[in-house]
């Protein structure tokens, strides 16, 4: 059984501050025989795809996540016309907050919050606030982050009152979900809010959670780490602007690295009760996490596709002459074998639709076709492409075949909002 899982973990997704690779990652949690690997990267879902895959190949549970920007005055993009010199302050000033989803809905919510924070309320940053989190907050775990939190830079301020009023507010809207993070990654300001977060656990019996804020995998990956760090701040090694909270210690630590920093570091600050409860958390929490995803495409079904797409390209041979030319016939014989074997019927149908709404009812321009699509010749004769691929012998095998995943079409539109 795992003792403690690294549920607040960034990878390269997390643009110019994560430095480890998903695959680094997993590999070491393999080594070190984890089963469960959660991911949460700043303002972003972007690697769920990848997550997948790599836990998939590696019999590893995923755990999806993300570290939100919060700002509570105004997530919505602000007309600056209207505000005062404080409230512009305001507007430009995030906190972090981690949400893991739990289930499906869960995870579906993880999604919309996301979305909305690209779409609505990206400033700088991809923004939420506390009102979307209301909204969208069911099946949904959450954890208080780093120093770069709301909670933490009240307790840093010595503003005990607002600190309570806020985990207060989190505990009702997430009830047993709502856990608070403590970290050892050796910086005073940590201490210090890890001893206030201590007490409150125990006065308003919220969970502790312990997490590393992890960014690279390996000890000596810091350096690298940093260099990502000054790119964005625009500083240098030797003038390090922007590294004002940072600090050594945020690489994947093993169980026995925790451990050992604990005795050597922590032991007199974070009890052992604590120190356990918090480790083993981490593990509950992994355990309440159930989302499935189904990552197989879903066409919608046209009744009759076969006998659709065989009669519109015969006819369209017909039209175009090509008919009585045997080369022509063989190969639709051959595309047309390999696309109704993988069950691609439906979908060429959706996309010949698709394109044939957009020119007949819309008006709009639609491109030849792009990649590897321009090599079928169903797709020209259904037209999708305009592209004859054996007058400019173009390979069908670089688009379909029956030995591995296909290629999609790849259509250009003028007004593709309008469209979709």
């Amino acid at each position: 059984m795992n003792e403690f899982v690294h549920i607040h973990l960034h990878t390269d997704f997390s643009c110019l501050d994560g430095y480890s690779d998903i695959k680094q990652y997993i590999q070491k949690a393999k080594k070190n025989n984890i089963k469960y690997f959660s991911v949460t990267d700043h303002g972003n879902c972007a690697c769920i795809p990848k997550l997948i895959q790599e836990c998939r190949e590696n019999e590893i549970k995923p755990i999806f996540g993300c570290e939100f920007y919060v700002n509570n005055f105004h997530h919505l993009v602000p007309n600056f016309k209207n505000l005062s010199d404080e409230e512009k302050y305001l507007v430009k000033k995030n906190n972090h907050l981690i949400l893991i989803a739990k289930n499906d809905i869960g995870y579906e919510n993880l999604i919309k919050l996301s979305s909305e924070s690209w779409i609505n309320g990206f400033y700088y940053k991809p923004r939420i606030s506390l009102d979307l989190i209301k909204k969208y907050s069911e099946g949904l775990i959450c954890t208080t982050a780093c120093l770069g939190s709301e909670l933490s830079q009240y307790i840093i301020k010595e503003k005990y009152k607002e600190a309570i009023d806020l985990v207060k507010e989190y505990k009702d809207i997430f009830g047993k979900d709502y856990y608070l993070e403590i970290q050892m990654i050796n910086m005073k300001e940590q201490d210090d809010v890890n001893s206030y977060l201590i007490s409150l656990s125990n006065k308003l019996d919220i969970p502790l959670v312990l997490t590393n804020d992890v960014h690279y995998c390996e000890k000596s990956e810091f350096i690298n780490q940093q260099i990502l760090l000054l790119l964005n701040s625009k500083g240098t090694i030797s003038k390090p602007e922007g590294l004002e909270f940072h600090t050594n210690q945020l690489w994947y630590k093993t169980i026995d690295e925790l451990d050992e920093l604990w005795e050597n570091n922590y032991k007199s600050t974070i009890p052992l009760e604590e120190y356990k409860e918090s480790k083993i958390n981490t593990v509950k929490i992994c355990e309440k996490c159930n989302v499935v995803i189904d990552t197989n495409p879903k066409f919608p079904k046209i009744e009759n596709a076969e006998n659709e797409i065989s009669e519109r390209c015969i006819t369209a041979m017909k039209k175009k002459g090509l008919y009585k030319n045997k080369i022509y016939r063989d190969r639709f014989l051959k595309e047309y074998e390999v696309i109704f074997s993988k069950n691609y019927c439906s979908y060429f149908m959706v996309v010949t639709k698709i394109i044939e709404y957009v020119k007949n009812e819309l008006k709009e321009q639609v491109g030849p076709g792009r990649g590897s699509c321009g090599g079928s010749l169903i797709c020209y004769l259904l037209g999708i492409t305009q592209v004859d691929p054996i007058k400019h012998e173009l390979f069908f095998e670089r688009f379909l075949s029956k030995s591995r995943g296909g290629k999609f079409a790849k259509l250009q539109f003028e007004e593709k909002d309008e469209i979709i």
